[in-house]
């Protein structure tokens, strides 16, 4: 008898590892060279199991006797025959089938969250992503020797550099083992891209904002902004991350990215109040201090009178400190 009829045989996961078309009933499923579906598991028998349609065109799978018999899904019971109604899982041995009828429907297409446009294009490119990291690396060096001005060797500075790669490749696998065990696809590269994309930009926001506050001293607005734009890029790249590990759609992953930043955020503020304690009660004041390589003519200052109020300001506010 014609019939369409697939078997698939499933991994641990219940992802698809075999697909088998069968076009004529009956067909025979076990271990030996002559079935219609060979299983390459020791539990199996040479003939296992038959799929046999009856005259009304019922189908069903059959037990042939074998040793370790038959299971319906992943019940506990032994069975002798199961019906199939379009769509059923059997279990052979240590093997799982799923047994489909080609007119059984099949869900609506899970829409496509994975970036587009030039982003995406990047994560399909291995030379593009090796720029990425290499431009990352070599802006990581350069920041790491200007973070002071003191004489650094060449093994402290690779130390450092080798630092911050262990942590995207680390940040990067720990995103591919979820995409892994979510949607068995792992895109380590692009994971490991996009931590360093959010680095390099949030490097040269931070050489800019060092700029802007030299430039421009005792502008909270610069603060203000700078808290904006490291908050907008950590939500979008945790989105993107969430996007290439799973199937969730836009809205959840920008909840997360959202829920997961606030969370960054609290330790961060949680960190800086425990810095802040001095040990006595009080609270260390620092006055920041940023040296550019600009002509004395260009860079601003202050009258010695504005100086004197802001050190009296800064005066008043240590001793209400120690006060408290």
């Amino acid at each position: 008898m014609e019939r369409v009829i697939f078997v698939e045989v499933l991994g641990r996961r219940g992802e698809v590892v075999q697909r088998v078309k069968l076009v004529q009933l009956p067909a025979t499923v076990g271990r030996a060279w002559s079935n219609d579906v060979i299983l390459q598991d020791p539990h199996v028998d040479a003939l296992h199991a038959r799929i046999v349609a009856d005259a009304s065109g019922a189908l069903a799978i059959e037990d042939a006797g074998s040793l370790n018999g038959m299971f319906e899904g992943g019940a506990a019971k032994r069975v002798s025959r199961l019906p199939l109604a379009g769509f059923a899982t059997v279990r052979l041995g240590r093997t799982m089938l799923r047994i489909v009828t080609a007119d059984h429907p099949v869900p609506a297409a899970v829409p496509d969250i994975l970036p587009t446009g030039r982003l995406a294009r990047l994560f399909v490119s291995r030379p593009g992503m090796f720029a990425v990291a290499a431009l990352g690396v070599a802006l990581t060096a350069l920041s790491v020797w200007l973070a002071d001005y003191q004489d650094k060797s060449a093994g402290a500075l690779a130390g450092n550099v080798v630092g911050v790669v262990s942590f995207v490749v680390l940040w990067g696998g720990l995103w591919a083992f979820v995409g892994r065990l979510l949607i068995h696809r792992t895109n380590f590269w692009a994971h490991t891209t996009l931590a360093w994309l959010l680095l390099i930009t949030a490097g040269l926001w931070g050489s800019a904002e060092s700029w802007l506050d030299f430039l421009f001293p005792s502008q909270h607005v610069v603060d203000a902004i700078g808290v904006m734009i490291y908050l907008a890029l950590v939500v979008s790249v945790l989105a993107t991350h969430a996007g290439l590990a799973s199937l969730a759609p836009r809205r959840r992953r920008l909840a997360f990215g959202l829920a997961l930043a606030a969370g960054f955020a609290g330790l961060a503020w949680l960190g800086d109040k425990a810095t802040q304690d001095s040990g006595f009660g009080g609270e260390v004041v620092t006055i920041p201090v940023t040296l550019k390589p600009l002509s004395a003519a260009l860079i601003p200052a202050t009258s010695v009178e504005q100086f004197v109020t802001r050190m009296a300001d800064v005066k008043k506010e240590v001793d209400k400190k120690d006060d408290e």
